[in-house]
């Protein structure tokens, strides 16, 4: 069932952890309305739903630190273990979060052991990962589509990625003392990719923050701890994460009321710099809203605006924008809300050029250009999507200024040439099957797609399909060494026979080898 696991955890209480001197403080959120701060059997009481439980929590941690009042949590065994933060470092860091825009951030626990719900083998995996990194004193935690998948009820892809507390050269070396595992290290980010015999893509990450000189630049690093590495992340449902250090196994913890976004279906940033960080923000949330269907909450669609016409981005690099372009514009989904009412509402795409524009015109042949990708994924045809997307939202785009793109030379040639504008329509209406076969095999399907998307002519995607589903299965039963057994000299006329073949194919007039060969003999005659 869809969400199952997210309706579990959301009917739990979530906790939280203090230290304060020797003592601890637990902190539990529950759904009943509290208008009042309580304590009752040593446990501090907040609703959790309070749009201002952020505010609650500070003046709590401000009271405690100046000893207004001092609860005593008496150490029970099963929460020795638990996530724990100091006051002092809790209040500021719920300062920063206010300082941002969270009014809901809390350091909620929610006590389950969420691996329990991974298939077998990613158990195994999460359980020797979080072991051998608990040998080095270091902390481990499953973040991002893994976690986030799960708890939609989506099926999960092999791509893990994996957050760690602790210098990621010393754990990568110790893996392969160990375990014998190879990796690739990134030093500059303390990035890395671990290759072992489960076969999943695990991608990890060395818990840090992050600080951009200007609107858009590459930010500087520096190591941290996980509750300033998920406050550095692009929207609340990507900032969870579950812990794999074996004492605190499978808890999940979610500081900015991800789950409550994740169940409502909603796409919120983190904070009000984020857009401002990193405006490729903005596109990796249009792609999911695209992917999973969520709606961009009004506050981020504000967000996105304010930023794109506020701030300075000409330092941003093309190919970093291309690179997250072309996951937008390759998804094989239908994507035509992006015409309908995403590029309308956030101009992102001026992100690439000062000169975009979007027109009515071009509207339109995007939507005819997804009915048409839609029947190509019918058939399995191999198209370029993103240049079939990338050249109807830059249709207007001179060519000197799309040389600069970082784009293949073949996608290129496409986009300068514009060959689909002087396509005749007489080559829909040739009969033959043969003529038109060779007249249709001057142009690349993405030329043909674009010439019915721009000219509104639906009816002729249908003769496109077939030509590349006859092209894709055409099967010629004779060689150039039969025709050259067969007396013929070897010369251009060895592959003018062998089209004379195909045509005579196409035509239904050759059926096997046996009345190929037949026919070639007649043009010895």
């Amino acid at each position: 069932m869809k969400k199952k696991i997210l309706k579990k955890i959301k009917k739990m209480p979530a906790e939280e952890y203090y230290k304060f001197d020797s003592s601890l403080l637990k902190i539990l959120n529950i759904y009943k309305d509290f208008d009042l701060l309580s304590v009752s059997d040593f446990d501090i009481i907040i609703d959790k739903e309070k749009d201002d439980s952020i505010n609650i929590r500070i003046d709590i941690l401000q009271k405690l630190i100046n000893s207004s009042f001092a609860p005593i949590y008496r150490k029970k065994d099963k929460d020795i273990n638990r996530l724990t933060l100091s006051a002092d470092k809790a209040l500021n860091l719920l300062l920063e979060y206010q300082k941002s825009g969270h009014l809901k951030a809390g350091f909620y626990q929610y006590n389950i052991n969420f691996l329990e719900y991974f298939p077998q083998k990613k158990q195994l995996i999460f359980r020797e990962l979080g072991s051998l990194a608990a040998e080095l004193n270091y902390n481990l935690y499953l973040v991002g589509g893994q976690l986030r998948d799960l708890l939609l009820g989506l099926e999960l892809n092999d791509d893990v990625d994996l957050l760690l507390e602790g210098d990621i050269e010393v754990f990568f070396s110790y893996l392969k003392q160990k375990k014998g595992w190879d990796y690739i290290l990134n030093d500059e980010f303390k990035t890395g990719y671990l290759r072992t015999e489960y076969r999943l893509s695990l991608d990890f990450a060395t818990c840090r923050q992050e600080k951009y000189k200007m609107p858009g630049s590459p930010p500087s690093v520096k190591p941290s701890g996980i509750f300033s590495d998920l406050y550095r992340r692009d929207f609340t449902l990507n900032s969870m994460a579950v812990d794999l250090t074996p004492s605190r196994e499978g808890i999940l913890y979610d500081f900015f009321a991800g789950l409550d976004d994740l169940e409502a279906g909603i796409l919120h940033v983190l904070h009000k710099y984020s857009f401002r960080d990193d405006p490729l923000r903005i596109l990796r949330g249009i792609r999911f809203r695209l992917q999973k269907g969520f709606v961009l909450s009004p506050e981020t669609k504000d967000l996105a605006r304010y930023s794109l016409k506020k701030y300075d981005y000409s330092r941003l690099s093309l190919e970093r924008i291309f690179t997250e372009l072309n996951y937008l514009l390759s998804l094989e989904d239908d994507i035509s809300i992006l015409a309908d009412d995403i590029l309308n509402d956030i101009p992102v795409l001026k992100l690439v050029t000062d000169n975009f524009k979007f027109n009515i015109k071009q509207k339109i042949a995007f939507k005819n250009a997804e009915i048409i990708l839609s029947k190509c994924r019918k058939y399995n045809l191999d198209v370029n999507y993103f240049l079939v997307r990338l050249i109807i939202l830059f249709y207007n785009i001179e060519s000197n200024e799309v040389s600069n793109w970082p784009i293949k030379n073949r996608e290129f040639n496409i986009f300068k040439k514009k060959r689909w504008i002087s396509i005749s329509d007489e080559i829909f209406k040739v009969n033959d099957p043969a003529q038109r076969f060779r007249l249709l095999e001057e142009y690349k399907i993405e030329e043909l797609i674009l010439y019915c998307a721009f000219k509104n002519v639906e009816n002729y995607t249908d003769i496109i399909i077939k030509h590349f589903k006859i092209k894709n299965g055409l099967k010629i039963p004779v060689s150039g060494y039969d025709i050259l057994k067969m007396g013929f000299k070897e010369g251009p006329i060895i592959n003018e026979i062998m089209l004379k073949v195909r045509d005579e194919i196409l035509r239904g007039n050759i059926n096997d080898r046996k009345d190929a060969l037949e026919y070639i003999k007649k043009l010895k005659k």
